[in-house]
Parts: structure tokens; sequence; C-alpha cells
């Protein structure tokens, strides 16, 4: 009976930390494939990321990451919506993520922005504390 219980409740306890998905696996690939769409829709070409953070925790996900080129050099933003903004704003994107009817869906996103915005979020947007970065004290 005890191993009977276990078997059903495992997949709870272990979807209760936040976790980093792996590179290449289903979720990393799902989740990015829900960031990559509206960066490439915004920037006007194909994107490719240098991943600063990501976790996902109890169907949320948080990605911090800096867009790229394909070929894996900064963009040039001439001829977008953020050509006037490279000067004024840090050049990120912050994205949180839910996982609703078999999909990521994108809840909130930050491209370029001078404020950490996402500190907010979790209390906002009542996601999981564990997926978002460890604010830095000053």
């Amino acid at each position: 009976m005890r191993a009977l219980l276990l078997v059903f409740l495992l997949p709870l306890v272990a979807g209760a930390a936040p976790v980093v998905p792996q590179k290449g696996s289903k979720e990393f690939r799902e989740i990015m494939a829900a960031v990559t769409d509206p960066v490439e829709d915004a920037v006007h070409q194909t994107v490719t990321f240098r991943i600063n953070h990501i976790r996902m925790e109890k169907g949320w996900a948080f990605v911090d990451a800096l867009p790229l080129t394909k070929e894996g050099k900064r963009i040039n933003y001439a001829g977008t919506m953020f050509e006037d903004w490279i000067e004024e704003a840090d050049e990120v994107l912050w994205v949180l993520l839910r996982y609703k009817r078999g999909r990521w869906y994108i809840v909130e996103k930050e491209f370029f922005t001078a404020e950490g915005t996402w500190i907010d979020w979790p209390r906002y947007f009542r996601a999981p504390q564990g997926i978002f970065p460890k604010p830095e004290i000053e």
C-alpha cells in the first residue's frame, strides 16, 4: 500500500521545487519557442539567445536572456522599434510564462528597460518566487 501511495505522490513532490530545464529538453525547446516568436517579430530577423536564467515550477517559467543574431552576435536594432531605445535602456529580455492547455503562453515580458520590473512579478502575478533570480543587494 505504501509503495502505491508513493507512486501517486512522487510526481506532486517532484514538481514542487524550481527546475532548470536542460538545454535541448522538450520543456526548454517549448519555452524558448514561445519566447522566440515575439522577439523575432520585433527585430525582423532570426534570433538565438544567451540564456542568463531559466527556471520553471508549477506551470510557471521565467527567462532572462540576451537576444543575439543566429550567428551569435549582437543585434543591430536599426530599423526596428528599439532603434532609439538602445542609448536609453538596457538590452534585456525578461519573460514570464504560464503553461496552460498543453503549451507555454507569455504572461508578461520586458524587452529593453532601465528598471528591474520583474521584481514585482511574483507578487503581482502570484508566480512562484523560486523561478526568479535572487535580487542583488547593493
